[in-house]
């Protein structure tokens, strides 16, 4: 999979005979793998390439900052290069001077940096400034440029609900971790270099490493078991982890973090990338009275955790880890 930054590279590119979807894919969920297998369907008909537009950072990270993200932008190129889902991917710089073009200034960048063929998108599907651009104006500019539009149709999960980045969310929200993972390219995780903390944790008889949550919000907050993969270590640790602001010790509701425990590990984490994958809830996170509240509390999550045992409850043909 080729990766551009750039309409200008593309240019450079010379890309021809291009099918292109466009959006967030936030996740990389059955949805998204269901568009992207059609539109390599319609290209191979034509001997064609295929093209997917994501935006960095999305959207609605730049005007609300109120939206719990599923993958980082890391994690989506990672899934769409796994399951190889298209063959070009461009990353297009989400920023004031992006929001404010003009639709029709967005379609003529877009069609004078490749050779279109088709664009495949959703009959809701948005963009440019204001979100004035629509699938009208899309079969409009068709006519001018010489591309042909394509409607995604809508992908329904077996309760009948519209598979959506918008649903993974919620059900990660309610702590449904199987099925929103089963919905996901990958299961739901935080990856993240371990920094210095204030090491309080070693004083509660649990030392810990802290990474940042690597994005705006988070859709998961409170106490998990979890499995943990170390950078240059083939091992899988079972731990326990608290995703949130640590309320007991700390009063700045902005500073999130995920504070993880690794059963059965020595050695120093400093400056290693840490992936950590919730498996299953354990409780909210709460401001205890006490300290010493706290610890027996971190206690009892830690024995629920080693008898949880999540390496016995990987899902089914979802491999946590590989090639990652």
């Amino acid at each position: 999979m080729q990766v551009f930054t750039s309409f200008d590279q593309l240019r450079e590119a010379k890309l021809e005979n291009v099918f292109v979807s466009i959006g967030n894919f936030d996740g990389v969920h059955l949805g998204h793998r269901a568009i992207l297998k059609e539109l390599d369907n319609l290209a191979a008909k034509d001997n064609g390439t295929t093209l997917l537009i994501v935006f960095e950072p999305q959207p609605l990270e730049l005007f609300t900052k109120k939206i719990s993200r599923l993958f980082t932008l890391q994690d989506k190129i990672s899934a769409l290069d796994k399951f190889k889902l298209v063959d070009n991917l461009l990353v297009l710089k989400f920023d004031l001077e992006l929001a404010n073009t003009e639709a029709d200034d967005f379609v003529k960048q877009l069609c004078t940096s490749m050779q279109v063929n088709t664009i495949f998108i959703g009959d809701d599907f948005h963009f440019g400034k204001n979100r004035g651009g629509n699938l009208a104006k899309l079969q409009e500019f068709s006519s001018v440029y010489g591309y042909k539009v394509d409607v995604i149709g809508t992908i329904l999960n077996d309760k009948e609900q519209r598979v959506s980045s918008t649903l993974i969310r919620q059900l990660l929200a309610d702590n449904q971790l199987k099925t929103a993972n089963s919905l996901l390219a990958e299961p739901f995780s935080f990856t993240g270099i371990v920094e210095k903390g204030k090491q309080l944790a070693r004083t509660l008889d649990t030392p810990t490493a802290n990474i940042p949550i690597n994005r705006i919000l988070s859709p998961l907050h409170g106490t998990y078991v979890c499995l943990v993969k170390l950078e240059g270590d083939n091992k899988i640790y079972d731990g326990v982890c608290n995703v949130g602001f640590k309320p007991t010790v700390n009063s700045d509701e902005k500073q999130w973090l995920v504070e993880v425990h690794l059963f059965d590990f020595t050695g120093d984490l400093y400056g290693k990338e840490v992936k950590v994958t919730p498996t299953q809830f354990i409780r909210a996170e709460k401001k205890f009275s006490s300290v010493d509240e706290l610890k027996a509390q971190i206690a009892k999550d830690k024995e629920f955790a080693r008898q949880a045992n999540p390496k016995r409850n990987l899902l089914a043909g979802n491999d946590l880890f590989s090639n990652n």
